[in-house]
């Protein structure tokens, strides 16, 4: 089994709810797609993987255009993503920031990292690459609204046949 085949099982096993939740999957893997900067030079994929960041610890009422907006002052920003709950349609407090260039990515993790905004501390940093991903992670993945009740042991059960 690989990464890729364990995302696909999941996210059709978890988007197909259980005990009547519904659950959200989201992965950064979309932003590894080309980016061309401003001026219309097209990254290798190396090149784009270090303008690409991670955003943890965002508020709640934070939504794509809040993100982009306390962003765009380090760079052209290519395009920008908060994870939401598809059940409640509420952030859930991270996103990913894709910028044209290393140097716009960097002003911004040197920057924002730490910052505090409100009660929050945002965690800005580099996000991983999709290989940096699978060796770290292997087929790990996250899932939101698992109810409260629901142990380790279940999740490893629902998963083990895949």
């Amino acid at each position: 089994i690989n990464a890729e085949y364990m995302g696909f099982v999941l996210w059709q096993l978890f988007f197909s709810s259980i005990h009547n939740h519904s659950y959200d999957i989201m992965a950064d893997y979309d932003f590894y797609e080309k980016v061309q900067t401003a001026d219309g030079k097209v990254l290798s994929a190396e090149e784009a993987s270090r303008c690409n960041l991670f955003v943890g610890n965002l508020p709640l009422s934070f939504d794509d255009e809040s993100l982009k907006a306390m962003f765009a002052p380090y760079g052209h920003i290519v395009r920008c993503k908060v994870g939401f709950d598809k059940a409640t349609g509420g952030s859930m407090g991270y996103g990913f920031v894709q910028f044209d260039s290393e140097d716009g990515a960097q002003r911004a993790v040197a920057q924002l990292n730490n910052y505090k905004l409100g009660e929050r501390q945002l965690k800005v940093a580099i996000a991983e690459t999709k290989e940096e991903h699978r060796v770290k992670h292997l087929a790990n993945i996250y899932v939101n609204n698992v109810p409260v009740a629901y142990s380790q042991n279940n999740l490893e059960k629902l998963c083990y046949p895949y």
